[in-house]
């Protein structure tokens, strides 16, 4: 029970706090940063912050039970082809990368 208070505390105070929301968000969206950069997957940086940034807004909005909605990809972006869409921690790889 004291679990439950305080998930609902935290989903209320991120419901109710803009500037505490904001720093979930960004503490989520590093860490799929993070996670994306050990796979050595091409993507722009611009790209992955966008995705890393929706990512985030949408769990908190699942976690608080309010959909925050993601800004939609823009339209001149290529797709990931399905190659180098799939995570690799080959360090031999000649894909290179930043």
């Amino acid at each position: 029970m004291e679990f439950q208070l305080a998930v609902a505390a935290v989903a209320a105070a991120l419901k109710e706090d803009e500037a505490l929301s904001f720093a979930y968000q960004a503490n989520i969206a590093q860490a799929f940063i993070d996670e994306h950069k050990r796979h050595n997957i091409h993507i722009t940086d611009e790209t992955l912050r966008e995705i890393a940034n929706n990512a985030a807004k949408n769990y908190i909005g699942q976690f608080v039970g309010a959909a925050i909605a993601p800004v939609a990809p823009k339209a001149e972006e290529p797709s990931i082809p399905e190659e180098l869409s799939t995570p690799t921690n080959d360090k031999s790889s000649k894909r290179g990368g930043k």
